[in-house]
Formats: C-alpha cells, structure tokens, sequence
C-alpha cells in the first residue's frame, strides 16, 4: 500500500543562538517552505511559551500547510535544543529540511527521523 502521507522529525542538541529569534525562526520556516514546495495556510506562529518546566521554556512554531503542518519547539534553557516535525500528504525530500536545519540552527547533535504513514486496513 502506497504511503498517505510522509513525517520527518528532527531532534537537536546544541543549537546556535538563531534559536532566540523570531526573525531568523520565519527565515527558516519560509525557506523550508520554497524549497519542499508547500503551500502556506495563514501566517507562521511563533510565540514564546513559559512552560510547566523551566527547562522547557522557548519559542513554539506551527505552520498550517495545504497538505498538513510543520511544528518546532526550541529549548534555550536546555542546551539549545530543538524538536521539529514536518508532516505531509504530499512528497517532498527530507533531506532538503535536514539541511536547511543544519545551515540555519547548527546543532552539533541531532537524530533524524522518517516515517510513512499509514493507516491500517
């Protein structure tokens, strides 16, 4: 059976200061954006969020997409580190979003997930 739809996760440690702005966080959203050819529903939120657990506290990231959403959650107070989801029903490369990542946040650590999904019959 031929996959609905397509996850790519990226979990990251050590993070470069680029986590901290707004400004460099819709940089990188729009450029994901151009490059995996996904249509934008609404503006990108980006808002910081003081969590239940000071070592989670940071900016949050959702971007509706015609063919699903992009979600980030960045944790300065946790060496820098970054938890990003992309999920689509339509194909795109997952190592585009990999390395425009790596140009924008830097991590020196990270793991790279991919999934098909599929519902089962």
């Amino acid at each position: 059976m031929d996959a609905w739809g397509w996850l790519t996760t990226i979990d990251a440690r050590y993070c470069n200061e680029n986590i901290n702005s707004p400004e460099i966080i819709q940089e990188f959203v729009d450029e994901i954006l151009e490059k995996i050819e996904m249509v934008p529903i609404g503006g990108t939120h980006i808002l910081w969020c003081d969590t239940h657990d000071p070592a989670k506290i940071g900016y949050s990231v959702y971007q509706l997409l015609q063919d699903s959403n992009i979600s980030i959650h960045f944790c300065p107070a946790n060496q820098n580190q970054a938890y990003l989801d992309i999920f689509s029903c339509k194909p795109y490369v997952p190592d585009t979003v990999v390395d425009i990542f790596i140009k924008h946040f830097c991590p020196e650590k990270y793991a790279v997930g991919f999934h098909e999904r599929v519902a089962p019959i």
